[in-house]
């Protein structure tokens, strides 16, 4: 059974008569002062549902009407040439030239003028004409490297490797273009995060629902308690270690009324030691994608435990500093630089202070 093309020609042509017989049906094209020229009466399949199959859909345009009959314009309306006359072609002419006369393009835009883009993602430059009611709203389009950008038939710019390209969008009625500047960037290691200008290695299973907020948790309901820094910052860090939620304030977190975490998960400390051994054991035990706690000392005595949770990409592992590591605040559970951290809070880590980790 051929296809037929849902185009309904009674709604495109006007005064159509339609006598069915048993395999054809005749159609009569009626005519305005604008196609005069073109009226004649053809033949072609109808259904039941009266759309005329693709097959005579062709006919219809080719043989019939004839296209030595119609105006150049409308070929140009429709997006071809005489040559690229085809089903489609010939149902989009045949409409515009019984609809009457084109409005033609003065002009051509495009919504993205410039993009930045990571490879494997994708836009649409979403091209458009002016005027609005132009008849023929089609484009061409181009890519001047196809290696870094690929644009298809619909506009759509897909990012194949690192670099720039500028895709063009050229109007088929008229040649007007419009450019969109494309700059495609390496896609991002997994596993890793960019952060405040730089790029962190992160420990195994990160996940933002892990970065917990002391504030947010009471271990004893009874007196109202908040759980503390060391709770918040061990919960973060075993969450991410086992790969399941762990909170604060849950019964995996040991705890003593009056005194606080127990560190029952991260059960392995380093105290009494230089800031380089501390560093330097975050360092390790984030190649084996393992975070780490950290205690720090305020300008008044006061402790703050920190989770770092990963290592920035090009660190020198036989020259650490503070600022080559990522960690996680429990008072407010947000990302910072632990160099950052140390400097807007006032605060250190003597080689006195704690670390722990979750493996030797």
């Amino acid at each position: 059974m051929r296809k037929s093309i849902k185009v309904r020609l009674i709604s495109t042509l006007t005064a159509i008569a339609v006598v069915l017989s048993a395999a054809t049906a005749a159609i009569a094209v009626g005519t305005s002062s604008a196609t005069a020229a073109i009226a004649k009466t053809v033949y072609g399949d109808v259904d039941h549902d009266g759309y005329v199959s693709t097959l005579d859909a062709i006919k219809i345009m080719k043989h019939s009407i004839g296209a030595n009959s119609i105006s150049e314009d409308y070929f140009t309306a429709a997006g071809m040439t005489k040559a690229e006359l085809t089903l489609n072609g010939a149902l989009k002419v045949m409409k515009i030239s019984i609809n009457g006369k084109t409005v033609r393009v003065n002009g051509a835009t495009v919504q993205a003028k410039s993009k930045n883009i990571k490879v494997g993602e994708s836009f649409p430059i979403r091209a458009s004409v002016s005027p609005s009611n132009a008849t023929n709203k089609y484009f061409a389009y181009k890519s001047s490297n196809t290696n870094v950008a690929e644009v298809d038939s619909l506009g759509n710019i897909t990012a194949r490797a690192a670099g720039k390209a500028t895709v063009t969008a050229t109007s088929v009625d008229g040649g007007y273009s419009a450019k969109c500047e494309v700059t495609v960037s390496a896609p991002q290691p997994e596993g890793t995060m960019s952060f405040a200008g730089a790029v962190y290695k992160l420990c195994d299973n990160y996940s933002e629902s892990y970065l917990y907020d002391q504030r947010n948790y009471k271990k004893f309901v009874e007196n109202g308690s908040n759980v503390g820094c060391s709770a918040t910052a061990e919960a973060i860090g075993a969450s991410m270690y086992f790969g399941k939620k762990i909170t604060p304030d849950s019964s995996q977190i040991g705890w003593i009324n009056g005194v606080g975490a127990t560190f029952s998960l991260a059960k392995y400390r380093y105290s009494d030691c230089s800031l380089q051994t501390k560093l330097s054991t975050a360092y390790n035990q984030l190649k084996k994608g393992n975070p780490t706690i950290i205690n720090t000392l305020g300008g008044y005595g006061s402790d703050h435990w920190v989770t770092i949770i990963g290592v920035k990409n090009g660190a020198n592992a036989s020259n650490l500093k503070t600022g080559d590591f990522l960690i996680a605040d429990p008072w407010g559970g947000v990302l910072n630089n632990l160099s950052t951290y140390l400097s807007n809070s006032g605060r250190s880590i003597p080689n006195s202070y704690s670390m722990r980790a979750f493996e030797k």
